[in-house]
């Protein structure tokens, strides 16, 4: 696998359950807060993500644990946990920011990324398309 790659481009998850929708079709920040402060609280939730499409929402969105070393602790696609992504610039960002809000271009297509360090160890991920949430509401910092 070549490691070059955007870490968000690796981890576009094959599917997704549509939850927690606005009535305009975009998911409610709202919603998206309080799973999130959810997960935060207790992450041994996410224990259960690869068998559990709870951990997903909407079409794109989804929840992933990474460790300051780099490496993915939990994620919905298995085949990137305990894959080191430290030497990529975005993971450096999430290490060194410990808590925000990020979006990124993908060949042409906008991510927002939520998170938020959780513990000395580990920082709880949400990544979702811009597509399916107001991007007002997260006011983000763009990623270049």
């Amino acid at each position: 696998m070549n490691l070059s790659y955007s870490l968000v481009a690796l981890m576009i998850p094959a599917l997704c359950v549509s939850i927690a929708c606005s009535t305009s079709g975009t998911l409610a920040k709202s919603a998206i807060d309080r799973r999130f402060a959810s997960y935060a609280a207790d992450p041994a939730q996410l224990g259960a993500v690869h068998a559990d499409a709870a951990h997903t929402m909407g079409r794109s969105g989804y929840f992933y644990i990474i460790g300051t070393d780099g490496r993915i602790r939990y994620h919905p696609q298995r085949a990137l946990i305990g894959l080191s992504f430290m030497e990529n610039r975005f993971v450096k960002r999430l290490i060194e920011s410990r808590e925000g809000c990020i979006e990124q271009n993908i060949e042409g297509r906008y991510r927002i990324i939520k998170f938020k360090m959780i513990d000395t160890a580990r920082i709880l991920c949400f990544s979702v398309s811009s597509d399916e949430v107001d991007r007002r509401e997260f006011r983000c910092d763009e990623f270049k």
